[in-house]
């Protein structure tokens, strides 16, 4: 506040400094206007040339010292003081019945409760009455020189006029002072309240642009008026992108369909939708929000706000839980019926062996049950493959170069026979990335997710395999095929057993990959389109300090 102080009392000084000479120069010039008019008055009048080069010389000097002088509250007084000595001298100079110079002592004063507030106004004051007090004794004396035509009134006349100037010089510091300072406070307050009102702007801003929702709000006609962060993270379009466009270029939402929720929100306060979404950079998401209107003061609907929240990883989340369930349900009833189912079977093939032998059977008989005997094996290896899927699986994990166990699945894929020579496998192995996990089970995740991307390009393609390190010591694994793709609904089911693709296939190698990275406390993530190839993501979270692997190592080997 006293730093504040101190920069206005500088500012208001340098004013006054030019503000003098401005006056001084006016005034002097029009008297000496008057007096080249009557030459015959021109000696009297010399004074005035010498006054106005010494307030020039004094301005420069005020000018040069300014910078120099650290009381810049004394620097003021000793101006105003000096300015009372030249009115002073200028009024004598003029001396007449009724000189008008004797104003310019008001504007001092009005000066010094400006600058100096009311003790300034009051203590220029008393100095200018003593001033021209001084002067009206001075001249009753007739002790300073007068002009030719300068009449001396009497001692009445004199006292009245002194009286008369002195109670004017007073109620002006008073009525100045009064109003500076109230000038002042006003000033005071507005600012508060401009700092008051930018800090709830920048608060409320803030809010806003902190806000983890997308929030846009837009003209009744869909015009957007503005966008937080979240919704250009959401949506992809950065305010300059969006602003003044229709909403219908962020959120797909058109003339019809606003129209529609325009009326939807006269009988309700807010319209609900959920719904997939895709982002300027062509990513596919899944938004929920809520719109309604922006209301005036009035309360008069002027505009609409759109509220919304990227549940994309929600719904993923989603999906995995109803995964879960469906493999625990489907796990619990099958795993029974595949035992129950197993042991029929084995007697029926060794059943059908032992008649094989039989040499009474016909060909025709024996070929049958060649058939009968090679599909029961068929069934079997399916019941021992689901069986496998259905029991937790052994977990051993250590510290794997994953790198080399992916070089190690490329270098078996291209022997396996959905590998062809328009097929090509790229693989960046410059890097090489330790992790700390079960080297059998992820070679499995390996190998099924290759296979299938080489299944789904009968014609040829591109495998492109990618890792990546992910925060602290976290990893991300991709899978890129440019095949056949898959739509929604077989995307959603990619992972459920006996919903495989491939004719040949049981349906269980995607269901093994999912176990698998559940079992390791990763995620994995499909993305595809029909006719645009699939792209797999595993994201596997950081490795566990090795303290605190060994103590969940200790407790499980005492947990057996």
């Amino acid at each position: 506040m006293r730093r504040k102080r101190e920069k206005s009392l500088t500012r208001q000084l340098l004013l006054m400094m030019g503000l003098r000479a401005v006056i001084v120069t006016t005034l002097l010039g029009t008297a000496i206007g008057v007096q080249l008019l009557h030459q015959e008055e021109i000696q009297p009048y010399n004074p005035l040339y010498y006054m106005v080069g010494l307030v020039y010389l004094l301005t420069i000097i005020y000018a040069i010292l300014f910078n120099f002088v650290k009381n810049k509250k004394a620097f003021a007084y000793f101006q105003i003081m000096v300015d009372l000595l030249f009115i002073t001298f200028l009024v004598e100079v003029t001396w007449s019945s009724q000189s008008f110079f004797s104003l310019l002592y008001i504007i001092s004063i009005i000066a010094a409760a400006i600058i100096l507030l009311r003790r300034g106004a009051l203590i220029v004051a008393t100095a200018s009455t003593i001033c021209y007090s001084l002067l009206l004794y001075l001249i009753y004396q007739k002790a300073v020189p007068l002009p030719y035509s300068a009449i001396i009134p009497p001692t009445k006349s004199l006292f009245l006029n002194g009286f008369v100037h002195a109670f004017g010089f007073y109620t002006i510091a008073l009525l100045s002072s009064y109003l500076t300072e109230s000038l002042r406070r006003s000033n005071i307050e507005l600012k508060i309240r401009a700092e008051q009102l930018k800090d709830l702007e920048n608060f409320n801003q803030n809010i806003i642009e902190c806000m983890s929702s997308g929030l846009i709000t837009t003209t009744l006609s869909g015009r957007i008026l503005s966008l937080n962060r979240a919704a250009k993270e959401i949506t992809g379009f950065a305010p300059a992108e969006a602003i003044g466009k229709h909403i219908s270029t962020v959120l797909d939402i058109d003339e019809k369909k606003l129209s529609s929720i325009s009326h939807f929100l006269k009988k309700k306060k807010f319209y609900r939708y959920e719904r997939s979404y895709r982002a300027k950079d062509g990513t596919e998401k899944y938004i929920g929000g809520s719109i309604t209107f922006l209301r005036s003061k009035g309360g008069k609907p002027n505009g609409y706000i759109f509220i919304f929240q990227d549940l994309s990883e929600l719904k993923k989340l989603e999906e995995e839980m109803k995964q879960k369930e469906k493999l625990a349900a489907i796990g619990e009833m099958a795993t029974g019926i595949a035992h129950e189912i197993r042991n029929p079977l084995a007697a029926m093939s060794g059943s059908i062996q032992l008649l094989m032998k039989d040499y009474l059977i016909s060909s025709r008989g024996g070929e049958l049950m060649e058939i009968i005997l090679r599909e029961s094996e068929r069934l079997n290896r399916i019941l021992k493959n689901f069986l496998d899927y259905a029991k937790p699986l052994p977990f051993h994990p250590m510290e794997v170069d994953l790198t080399a166990l992916l070089e190690e699945t490329i270098a078996l894929l291209k022997n396996s026979r959905e590998l062809n020579e328009k097929h090509q496998i790229l693989f960046d192995n410059n890097q090489r990335m330790a992790y700390y996990c079960d080297p059998n089970q992820m070679k499995q995740v390996f190998w099924n997710l290759a296979r299938n991307a080489l299944k789904a390009m009968p014609d040829g393609g591109r495998l492109i395999i990618k890792m990546k390190k992910k925060g602290d010591e976290g990893l991300i694994l991709s899978f890129k095929d440019e095949g056949v793709g898959m739509s929604e609904e077989e995307r959603k089911d990619l992972f459920q057993p006996f919903k495989g693709s491939f004719e040949e296939g049981t349906g269980l190698g995607m269901a093994i990959v999912y176990r698998i990275v559940q079992n390791h406390r990763g995620r994995i993530d499909v993305q595809s389109r029909k006719g645009e190839g699939t792209e797999v993501t595993i994201s596997l979270p950081p490795i566990m300090k090795r303290e605190k692997r060994e103590r969940i190592r200790l407790f499980q080997d005492e947990m057996r």
